[in-house]
């Protein structure tokens, strides 16, 4: 499943919909429309448990700017695994602070790149921090990359606890990249298809409510069209594979 979002000047419109090889059609599973004040993830974290109760999807595709950890965390609830075509912000310049050895559970850092046990590591005011040893770190070939700063006894790490899970996210990504890109690109048809197909890049109607109605029809009615010619398509291939038979004799 993947998920697809609309801009306009007052209303913002989240729509989500089939992209599984499998299947013989797309359809829009689902729709939402809010004002244009809405952020990404607050809409896709209040939709997200919807879509899985109508639809019971287990993959959904998103881009970068739905990303936080809310919504991973929504998502591990729901049973859902998010793939994010991509994430916002630059990527780190120091080394990923995946690397490091970190508890999943207690986010304490057990060992750094290197192996380096800490002297000792804690979960402080949504950072994880280590202490490590001040003659390890001192003569490390990593230490211009790592997160380490020198204090008087010691040198210590710190990492947010959110730059943990983006680490994570960003290598799924570089992971499956190409399928990810794939499925995202194959969205624009159903982008393009409601816009020019069915009027949706100009509503005429104005009103929160009488905005939702209207999308509901063209995404019912788009709906529709690949359904028809789904079916159109069948016939078309059961009229050709027929043409040319022989029917039996009976010889007494």
């Amino acid at each position: 499943m993947y998920i697809l979002i609309f801009h306009f000047q007052y209303i913002f419109i989240l729509s989500s919909t089939t992209c599984a090889k499998e299947n013989s059609f797309q359809l829009i599973t689902d729709y939402t429309v809010e004002k244009n004040i809405k952020s990404d993830v607050e809409l896709l974290k209040e939709r997200l448990p919807i879509v899985k109760q109508n639809t019971k999807c287990q993959e959904v595709y998103v881009d970068g700017g739905y990303y936080s950890k809310e919504v991973v965390q929504i998502a591990k609830e729901n049973c859902v695994e998010v793939h994010f075509t991509d994430l916002n912000g630059r990527k780190p310049v120091r080394m990923s602070v995946s690397e490091y050895e970190i508890d999943e559970e207690t986010k304490v850092i057990k060992k750094c790149p290197r192996g380096i046990i800490p002297i000792h590591a804690s979960v402080k005011k949504g950072q994880t921090v280590a202490h490590f040893p001040k003659e390890a770190c001192a003569k490390c070939e990593l230490k211009n990359q790592c997160y380490c700063k020198e204090q008087k006894k010691d040198y210590v790490v710190r990492v947010n606890l959110k730059s943990i899970e983006a680490a994570k996210q960003r290598e799924k990504i570089e992971c499956r990249c190409e399928g990810n890109k794939g499925k995202r690109a194959a969205i624009e048809g159903t982008n393009s298809a409601l816009k020019r197909g069915h009027g949706l890049s100009k509503l005429r109607v104005r009103g929160l409510v009488k905005c939702r109605v209207n999308v509901g029809l063209k995404v019912l009615a788009q709906n529709f069209k690949r359904f028809a010619r789904y079916m159109l398509e069948r016939a078309k291939k059961a009229i050709g594979e027929s043409q040319g038979g022989s029917a039996p004799v009976l010889v007494q």
